[in-house]
């Protein structure tokens, strides 16, 4: 969770597995505190918005319509691998250099990666290549590369088979609350908030959804 306005810039991350439906809105709530605010004081309300996993998506955008409909204030859904990229310029030395293109890529299970190429001018994030779902060897033939920068979990999961893609691996592992809240930012600047009933998630996945028995294969496949 993150506030982020010119003169206030609090954030709150916790790995809570499988209770961040139990947590989230105590922590919604620690942040505001923190920040000497109520929730009708903010402008907007963001969420990342996705690809990854169907559970934390639709939590996301719920909890996101929920406090925009009490608040009457518009959602901002931020693209996860963005807010990657976003933190990936951020952490940079020196930070905030433009013009560099940055494959994005996050573990999606059963041996394939969400990912995207992104790169920021002017402080808009343009998408050479957007989100996507594939096996890391099919990257062979859809990254038109090397890309300059290249960051997310995938990297450690999948190895030298994503890893030569990029000529440097840097972080973050996942999105930040902080990104997401900075992209939000920004998007509101642009016009482009909507009304809470409109948020959704961005399935990338055509199929979310599987038994368990064909889980159970999926995982002895990977092993």
């Amino acid at each position: 969770m993150a506030i982020w306005s010119p003169e206030k810039q609090c954030a709150l991350e916790v790995l809570a597995g499988q209770s961040h439906s139990q947590r989230l809105l105590s922590m919604v709530q620690h942040v505001l505190d923190e920040a000497h605010l109520s929730l009708a004081q903010c402008d907007a309300i963001a969420f990342g918005a996705g690809p990854g996993s169907f559970t934390g998506l639709r939590i996301a955008c719920a909890a996101a319509q929920g406090l925009a409909l009490g608040a009457e204030r518009p959602v901002i859904a931020v693209g996860t691998l963005t807010a990657m990229a976003e933190q990936c310029l951020v952490e940079s030395e020196p930070p905030n250099r433009q013009g560099f293109r940055i494959l994005c890529a996050q573990d999606a299970r059963r041996g394939e990666l969400y990912w995207a190429i992104l790169e920021s001018r002017a402080g808009v994030w343009t998408e050479h290549v957007p989100a996507s779902l594939s096996a890391p060897e099919d990257l062979e033939a859809l990254v038109d590369g090397p890309i300059e920068f290249g960051c997310g979990n995938a990297f450690a999961v999948f190895g030298e088979s994503i890893a030569r893609h990029a000529c440097e691996i840097r972080g973050p592992h996942h999105a930040s609350a902080a990104a997401v809240a900075r992209l939000g930012r920004d998007a509101l600047a642009r016009g482009e908030g909507v009304p809470a009933r409109f948020a959704q998630p961005l399935y990338v996945r055509d199929r979310v959804a599987s038994t368990t028995a064909e889980r159970a294969l999926v995982d002895t496949q990977i092993r």
